[in-house]
């Protein structure tokens, strides 16, 4: 296989993976659906439609990433077979860009959990529930990934070169 169809390979594989993602959405999408239907009190009412709007707007990301994700590997198989760029010592697709769309989706999964963790420390609040010290990591640890999802976003060519420094840094000869 050629660099271009292992590239392709890989893209669609990721392209399923968020689907599956999406897919595992639906439930959390559902269920909040539910709470909104049964109307609950005036401030509940607010925040399960908060709720029902995330799950929606993630799972509409999540498919909408995982479609660009598949056509863009269509497009590199198409470009080979049509033999249009046969030069193989550029890359189809940059790093920077493979981690900025790595960033969009931890970012969409972060403020998935984010949302969800928080709701959970929300509710055991409102029910003077001692507070979980998992309940409140989940909380810790979900926002780091939408920070560094964020971050992959943003500084993608930074984190390239950083990625390429790291590679080359065993490879230099000691004089």
């Amino acid at each position: 296989m050629k660099r271009r169809e292992i590239t392709a390979v890989a893209l669609k594989v990721f392209s399923l993976y968020i689907l599956i993602n999406a897919i595992q959405a639906i439930p959390f999408v559902t269920n909040s659906l539910t709470w909104l239907i049964q109307g609950r009190s005036a401030s509940e009412g607010y925040e399960s439609s908060l709720y029902w709007l995330l799950g929606v707007a993630s799972f509409v990301a999540l498919v909408s990433l995982a479609v660009l994700t598949w056509k863009l590997g269509v497009n590199v198989v198409s470009r080979t077979a049509v033999g249009e760029d046969n030069d193989t010592s550029q890359p189809v697709i940059t790093e920077a860009f493979l981690l900025s769309l790595l960033g969009i989706y931890l970012t969409v999964i972060g403020l998935r959990g984010v949302w969800s963790s928080a709701w959970t420390v929300i509710v055991m609040v409102q029910n003077d529930v001692e507070l979980d010290v998992r309940a409140i990591t989940a909380v810790i640890g979900d926002l780091l990934q939408v920070l560094v999802g964020v971050s992959l976003m943003v500084k993608a060519t930074g984190w390239s070169r950083l990625l390429l420094r790291l590679r080359e840094a065993g490879l230099r000869e000691k004089v």
